[in-house]
């Protein structure tokens, strides 16, 4: 249900503010909108704030859910203007909020801006909000017993267990006082137990100044360690487990020595301290709190307002009212601990704790996801914490969490990768040097030695691509990768494509031109796929996705915008180039003149095929590996660079040079094509050129349709068998029947 508190003015713009409701705080807002109210109206301000709760009724996971107040914000209603949140959300709340720092005058905003206020309010260098109250976490500790056994208030974790041995096995001896623990640990289901967590951490941390120990550090080690250490000797996994629930009635029933918990509550017979950390010269405390933001989405003058209900929020008056009235809470405002005379510092808390503790907040604002982080996070605790897993284990499960894998060659994987890629750069360096020795050069007449060059060159760029894979992903890497592997397809098929193209066995106007503009056709191909390339980049087609697995990595992902269709259309036209080449590969299968030059470049298609089929199943299949992923990449293209540059301009001519028996892909080649192997003589095609058959098929058969595919079919064939370039396209089909055969050359 939703809970009411309107104070209005005639006339006045009434702001209306919304929070969620907790029993902690639902005394605190109240206090707030009717001093605002108050202030209003003394001060002419013509503004009427009326407050209103989110509360657990309609709400099921009470004060930590934001999804009621982001639902809201979402559909962009104005029909709230102020909204207290969990700074803890900040990152969701600030595509809806104004960015103070362009409202509220820099005299204030510099007032709260110690790291303290900036760490729980500022997102991108801006300020989203402010934070009107502050809490703490805190050591409770019982004074009873430690009165009853003249002990004092631990200061590091090892005092605690020493203290809370001692009592408990004299409270057992003494006093048969079975129904106690020494230490809650306060790990329950839920966002608390990332509190703990976290400042026990902090607690590791090797001096004052230092920041947050890395998780795979050894202070971490210790830190959980010291933890389980605690549970096993001076409490149990079911007490750590608690709810928050069950932790209050446990401190309310002093069956609690020492308890983790937070500074919004006080509890008879326990004393609020600072919690303990490894030595004595440390202090640590995680804290929490509620900002105040503003709804972007409302009219001007209503910001404006708004502007003048959170100055008042945060005035120094108000800001001392509301400690000294709610003395549990903790203002962000330092300056009121200065002063260790003032009212606050001598009936509310010692200042000088106040002013040297050292505060440190959740990783929130770094991540995209904080609350699925965070319930990974707890449940690898509690398995750490059930004896399921080893302290090791826990710390490099919860890294992997955030941790972005990527392909390194630093790594022994990665130097056995690099090792073979500078070995392939050698042979194709050598392939290069191939095309201009001069006993060589016979072997080298399929293609012009401009065409050679710019066949080796697709190569190159295509073996320069795989060099992406390595290091931390990024757009620009993802955009480069893109443009090398494009542009190398178009440099590697084009020349292809020109050369089959002005082979084929027959005489047209067509063919005669592309002869006469001879390379202009393949730069004219090649400088499409850079247009497109450049047109991809200006359009920030390429962003970066996180794929969450058990060692999270980065991919090259696409907007959905103009340059994702770009980025088709250069895979389609690419795929054109490998059809046609394909298609005209079988019409001038036997033409004599480059009949081994056809076999082998049939070889490396195939081979290519095989990578686009490869390439497709890695799409289709999830592996959910990154090191899988990133090696199936660089293992095609390494194969393509073989196949179309190392192994057509080397060993193709090496083994044509020393060897005269046929190849081993000859014989791939004769298993593929097996229909190729049957005898000319039961060809039976039928001449295009004799009118006569025609008719008297025609008549026969009284199906034209199917006589014009068998004419069609007969002429393909025609093409297929010829081993001549430029025949008659009327030539006789017998005379084309009786010309087919294979040659006896040797396949390479």
């Amino acid at each position: 249900m939703k809970n009411k508190i309107i104070v209005k003015s005639i006339n006045a713009i009434t702001l209306r503010f919304v929070a969620n409701s907790y029993s902690i705080f639902d005394d605190v807002f109240p206090l707030m909108v009717n001093g605002f109210n108050a202030y209003s109206k003394e001060n002419n301000l013509d503004i009427d704030l009326e407050l209103t709760f989110f509360s657990e009724d309609n709400n099921t996971q009470g004060y930590i859910d934001l999804y009621a107040t982001l639902n809201l914000l979402k559909k962009k209603t104005n029909k709230y203007d102020i909204f207290a949140y969990d700074p803890l959300y900040l990152r969701s709340f600030t595509p809806y909020l104004i960015e103070l720092d362009e409202w509220v005058d820099k005299e204030l905003l510099d007032i709260y801006s110690t790291k303290e206020v900036l760490n729980i309010s500022v997102f991108n260098n801006h300020r989203y909000g402010i934070p009107i109250i502050l809490f703490y976490s805190v050591l409770f500790s019982n004074s009873n017993y430690l009165k009853k056994h003249n002990k004092g208030i631990p200061k590091t974790w090892d005092e605690l267990i020493d203290t809370a041995k001692y009592i408990l096995k004299e409270e057992k001896e003494k006093y048969n006082n079975t129904d106690l623990y020494g230490y809650n640990g306060f790990f329950p289901n839920g966002e608390n137990s990332m509190s703990t967590f976290y400042q026990l951490l902090y607690s590791y941390r090797d001096d004052i100044d230092s920041p947050l120990p890395d998780i795979k550090s050894q202070n971490a080690i210790d830190a959980l360690n010291k933890i389980k250490q605690i549970q096993n000797e001076i409490s149990s996994e079911l007490m750590f487990r608690s709810s928050e629930t069950n932790t209050i009635t446990a401190l309310m029933t002093e069956k609690i020595l020492f308890s983790f918990f937070w500074s919004t509550i006080k509890i008879p017979n326990y004393t609020i301290t600072l919690l303990p950390s490894k030595n004595r010269f440390l202090n640590s405390t995680v804290y929490g709190g509620y900002n105040i933001g503003i709804n972007r989405n409302i009219e001007e003058n209503r910001k404006k307002a708004s502007i003048e209900v959170l100055k008042y929020f945060l005035s120094e008056e108000v800001q001392r009212d509301i400690i000294l009235k709610k003395s549990v809470l903790v203002s962000p405002l330092k300056s009121l601990y200065q002063d260790d005379n003032s009212e606050i510092c001598k009936t509310v808390v010692k200042c000088s704790a106040m002013r040297n503790v050292k505060c440190i907040t959740k990783p929130s604002i770094e991540m995209n996801n904080y609350l699925d982080y965070s319930n990974k996070v707890v449940d690898i605790i509690h398995e750490f914490l059930a004896g399921k897993k080893e302290v090791e284990e826990t710390l490099t499960d919860i890294d992997d969490i955030t941790r972005i894998y990527f392909f390194s060659w630093n790594d022994t994987f990665g130097l056995v990768v690099i090792s073979i890629l500078g070995f392939i750069f050698f042979l194709y360096v050598i392939s290069i040097i191939f095309l201009f020795i001069p006993k060589f050069q016979k072997y080298f007449i399929f293609f012009e030695k401009e065409l050679w060059l710019i066949y080796s060159l697709g190569s190159f760029l295509i073996l320069c691509s795989i060099f992406e894979y390595f290091n931390k992903p990024s757009i620009n890497k993802c955009t480069l990768r893109h443009t090398f592997i494009n542009i190398g397809n178009a440099m590697i098929y084009s020349p292809l494509f020109y050369r089959l193209l002005i082979n084929f066995p027959e005489v047209s106007k067509f063919i005669e031109w592309v002869k006469k503009i001879r390379i202009a056709l393949v730069l004219f191909f090649i400088i499409i796929q850079i247009l497109l390339s450049f047109v991809v980049d200006i359009l920030h087609t390429y962003k970066i996705e996180v794929v969450y697995a058990q060692k999270n990595y980065s991919i090259c992902g696409r907007n959905n915008n103009i340059g994702s269709k770009i980025v088709i259309i250069q895979y389609l036209f690419n795929i054109f180039l490998y059809i046609s080449i394909g298609i005209l590969i079988f019409l001038e299968w036997n033409i004599e003149e480059t009949f081994n030059d056809i076999r082998n470049f049939t070889f490396s298609i195939i081979i290519d095929a095989i990578s686009i089929l490869l390439i497709i199943i890695i799409k289709i299949i999830d592996f959910k590996d990154y090191i899988m992923v990133n090696f199936l990449d660089i293992f095609i293209n390494i194969l393509f660079v073989l196949t179309n540059q190392i192994y057509i301009v080397c060993i193709r001519v090496l083994i044509l040079k020393y060897s005269k028996k046929k190849g081993i892909e000859e014989k791939l080649i004769d298993n593929l094509l097996k229909f190729n192997e049957s005898p000319s003589k039961d060809i039976k095609c039928i001449s295009i050129n004799s009118k006569p058959d025609i008719e008297s098929t025609f008549s026969k058969t009284s199906d034209y349709s199917t006589l014009t595919k068998k004419i069609y079919k007969s002429k393909i064939l025609n093409y297929h068998y010829s081993q001549k370039q430029s025949i008659s396209s009327y030539a006789n089909s017998e005379a084309s029947q009786s010309q087919a055969r294979t040659p006896n050359s040797n396949f390479i």
